[in-house]
């Protein structure tokens, strides 16, 4: 694997060194001058050039050596920031594979060469997942496909197809030529040097183009699409002259032969396809009702919803889908690792089912032992009855993001969202009894610490008093923090018994209440909004001059249809500051709510 690279930047230099895999080799040329030079010695597989070349920058060298080259190498371009629409319809209309931005970074590089790499063997695939690696696979290679009698050699190289080895293919291939009027010589011994001497004779063209891709279709045709074959890879020389065949340009004919049994796998329930790569090559040959499918799945869909939508036949959508997966183009959910397969995802889709049975159990086995009655809150939280505060707190936070939407299967989290929510209350009330045991054992450790009363001291009970209260206020603040976290995680039930415990600890802390009343807002019946008004006003007892709260009750109130209510809090609060941004967004609200 040779890469050629075109840059003055020493720092991208180094990077695509260092990075670079063993057995490739890599020239580092700072012009466009330069890289003409290099190329008429030695043909690379890769192409890297910057666009901030002094003289031509990497969009026309691309554009000079598509005028020069047929076909040219894989082309990556270095940008020095976003592009405008020109310039990227101009890369995407010389198929440039990847533009990078900078600063460049050894991830990217990474993901440059990754493509490049052989594909390890020996490997089980259909033959259309085996002409596809070749679609993403830049490497030179040849693959000798065998499977139930059935034998094939592909010859791949920078993204092409560029001959099939088969009995029939030759003969067949001369036929149409000489069908279509071209003269032709003798064939030689070896076939693929005969192909090779033919076409570089003819000159491409593309009627040639389409008399090969006619004859590579015609010979695919004949093999079972749907079969795994054994494939056995090795590297190849290949022979000048020969005219590469577009790779979509061979599948997208060819997919539609698949037969519906070996797409059943599509049909699973719970699958999901959507769209991954936002710019589609123009020049690729999809067909109308595939890019209907790729316009409805920019964001994930059930196969089978769009089986029902009726819009395309069910056998048109199954091979298009697989057809779209085959390119890249989606993805599915469950992901399946690349190349693409069926076979992945059958297996990926049983790693599924096993996931939700596994979850599944799991939960039903806890809610059974925390609904066993004695059960102390050491035991709930699974901690020893030795375990301090911090261990109670890891504990407790470790538990609620096991039970997070994002830990537990969505279709597991669906059919058990109450069992969730039991075990997510079991769990903060064993986390509050335990807070509290923990509170009442410094108070006790503060009071056994006091001292004998001196000229001009406290009293013992007047210290511990006082320590008694100030590390009661302590505890309330931190339970008022913990609330708002889980305010802003949307865990109303998790915030309200934190809130409970700071106004016992602390009844006169007017965040507390404040909080309170906001947990009572997002709630839904009457009685909650009864008793968030008197929270709210129960702080603003506590704290009259909070901005906050009286804008709070000033949507309690319009939310309620209590207008005069309403517009007396929103008064006070503007009379506070004028310019506080809530008071500017309600100013208006107000006035309209007065107005009907």
């Amino acid at each position: 694997m040779k890469v050629l690279l075109i840059t003055p930047d020493l720092e991208i230099r180094r990077l695509f060194t260092q990075g670079l895999p063993r057995a490739w080799g890599l020239e580092c040329v700072a012009t466009a001058e330069g890289a003409m030079g290099s190329m008429d010695a030695v043909r690379p597989d890769l192409l890297v050039a910057d666009q901030a070349l002094s003289g031509m920058g990497g969009i026309a060298f691309f554009q000079l050596l598509h005028n020069r080259m047929a076909p040219p190498p894989a082309m990556v371009l270095i940008t020095p920031g976003s592009m405008n629409e020109t310039a990227h319809a101009s890369a995407s209309g010389l198929k440039v594979q990847e533009i990078l931005h900078r600063p460049v970074d050894e991830e990217a590089v990474q993901r440059i060469y990754a493509p490049y790499r052989l594909v390890d063997g020996p490997l089980n695939m259909s033959l259309l997942e085996f002409l596809v690696t070749g679609y993403t696979d830049m490497s030179n290679r040849q693959l000798d496909l065998v499977a139930s009698g059935h034998k094939i050699s592909l010859v791949f190289g920078v993204g092409y197809l560029w001959a099939i080895c088969h009995p029939l293919f030759c003969a067949r291939y001369r036929s149409a030529l000489v069908g279509a009027g071209f003269a032709l010589e003798p064939q030689g011994e070896d076939d693929l040097l005969d192909q090779a001497a033919v076409e570089e004779r003819l000159g491409p063209s593309p009627q040639l183009s389409a008399l090969k891709i006619h004859t590579v279709l015609s010979i695919l045709a004949s093999i079972p699409l749907h079969l795994n074959f054994q494939a056995r890879i090795a590297e190849v020389i290949i022979p000048e002259g020969l005219i590469p065949m577009d790779i979509p340009s061979v599948v997208v004919p060819l997919v539609e032969h698949v037969p519906e049994s070996a797409l059943a796998v599509l049909r699973t329930p719970g699958l999901k396809v959507r769209r991954v790569q936002d710019m589609i090559p123009a020049d690729l040959p999809i067909l109308p009702h595939q890019g209907y499918i790729l316009s409805v799945c920019e964001k994930p869909t059930m196969v089978q919803d769009l089986i029902q939508m009726g819009a395309v036949p069910e056998s048109q959508i199954l091979s298009s889908l697989y057809l779209l997966l085959l390119l890249g183009l989606l993805c599915t959910e469950p992901a399946v690792a690349a190349p693409f397969r069926l076979s992945g995802l059958e297996a990926a889709m049983e790693d599924e089912i096993q996931r939700v049975r596994r979850q599944t159990a799991a939960l039903e086995g806890l809610v059974r032992n925390f609904q066993q009655p004695g059960r102390s809150p050491y035991d709930i939280l699974g901690i020893p009855s030795t375990a301090d505060a911090m261990q109670a707190m890891e504990a407790y936070t470790l538990m609620q993001d096991r039970l997070s939407p994002q830990k537990i299967h969505p279709e597991v989290f669906r059919r058990h969202q109450k069992d969730i929510m039991l075990l997510k209350a079991k769990l903060s009330e064993a986390f509050l009894l335990l807070q509290s045991s923990y509170f009442e054992d410094k108070k006790e450790a503060q009071e056994s610490r006091g001292t004998v009363a001196g000229p001009g001291s406290m009293t013992r009970a007047q210290a511990g008093a006082g320590d008694q209260k100030a590390l009661q206020k302590k505890e309330a603040e931190k339970m008022v923090a913990m609330a708002r976290d889980l305010l802003a995680e949307d865990k109303h039930f998790d915030a309200g018994q934190c809130l409970k415990l700071a106004i016992l600890y602390d009844p006169l802390l007017a965040d507390a209440h404040h909080l309170m009343g906001r947990v009572y807002v997002r709630l839904k019946d009457a009685r909650a909004k009864h008793m968030a008004e008197r929270k709210f006003l129960d702080a603003l007892q506590l704290d009259p001059r909070n901005i906050e709260i009286h804008l709070d009750l000033t949507e309690l109130y319009l939310s309620q249809g209590l207008v005069v209510r309403s517009r007396a809090c929103f008064n006070r609060a503007q009379r506070m500051d004028p310019r506080h941004p809530r008071v500017l967004d309600l100013r208006e609200t107000v006035k309209q709510a007065e107005k009907k």
